[in-house]
């Protein structure tokens, strides 16, 4: 498990988060650079980490101004809550809440601080 790997990952997606233009639709490049750091992820960690992928249902192609059916290779850009909400799903998974003996929240893979 390569730490440094981990914390740019972590970086990547903090950023992603604070960063993602305000419009309606994310633009691919946001939803690919996402992807990429999942990948990173399950690769440095071992975990499993597609429930977090956002599904090809959710990729919208945009034509003249308005949404159409998907016809086109996926990924496509996707609504922007959604990929917000999958954002803080991954960096909730590896936080873990602490148990009743522990004082301080364990994490796994990130440690922010």
């Amino acid at each position: 498990m390569d730490q440094v790997k981990i914390a740019q990952a972590y970086s990547i997606l903090c950023a992603l988060k604070e960063n993602l233009p305000a419009a309606q639709i994310a633009d691919e490049k946001y939803l690919n650079q996402f992807h990429d750091v999942l990948e990173t992820l399950e690769k440095e960690t071992g975990f499993d980490l597609k429930t977090f992928r956002v599904p090809f249902s959710e990729s919208r192609l945009l034509i003249k101004g308005r949404e159409v059916s998907r016809t086109r290779s996926y990924p496509e850009p996707c609504d922007r809550e959604f990929l917000m909400i999958r954002i803080d799903a991954v960096l909730k998974f590896f936080t873990i809440q602490p148990t009743r003996q522990e004082s301080q929240p364990r994490t796994i893979g990130f440690n922010p601080h």
